[in-house]
């Protein structure tokens, strides 16, 4: 990689880098996933079109995301290029009704038995307010691109590597 720095993070990235870089070769390896995820999501498979350039990510140590979302995309992608469940935090995303919840059950004893019932509840629930993916190495994911999200601090010289990319459904 050659460091080149996010404007809004410092991590190693093509994204608003000017790279000149020949996406689309591994884009038709793709497509054939977001098309299955529609079929799967919508039903039938709509039109669609990838939104700017993709672009890739790669964290060291001490090297995070920001939580962010990409407005005004219809869906991001993200490839899982190199990940080790032993040495990375997996992206986490934020539950969209976090304000609801805070507001209904940030005090008193409902917290506290929420606090108390997560090992057994588990951390993906309606009432948790993040969600860290399982993932492993090779996973694609796609979410809507108004789902915030965020990748945690690296505590590992080991890199983590992804391929990114947002799309828009493009039939009236």
């Amino acid at each position: 990689t050659n460091n080149n720095y996010s404007p809004d993070w410092p991590v190693d990235t093509s994204y608003e880098s000017g790279y000149d870089i020949e996406w689309w070769p591994c884009i038709k390896h793709y497509k054939n996933y977001v098309n299955d995820f529609h079929t799967e999501y919508f039903g039938y498979n709509p039109n669609w079109e990838i939104i700017g350039q993709p672009w890739y990510t790669s964290y060291k140590r001490e090297q995070m995301a920001q939580m962010h979302e990409h407005i005004p995309d219809h869906f991001s992608v993200l490839h899982i290029l190199k990940f080790s469940d032993l040495h990375h935090e997996p992206i986490v995303f934020i539950n969209p009704e976090e304000k609801l919840i805070k507001s209904n059950y940030i005090r008193g004893e409902f917290l506290q038995t929420l606090e108390k019932s997560e090992s057994h509840r588990g951390t993906d629930g309606y009432f948790n307010l993040w969600h860290h993916a399982e993932i492993v190495e090779s996973n694609i994911l796609i979410w809507p691109s108004t789902l915030q999200h965020f990748v945690p601090k690296s505590k590992s010289d080991e890199r983590r590597i992804t391929i990114a990319f947002n799309y828009n459904i493009t039939e009236s």
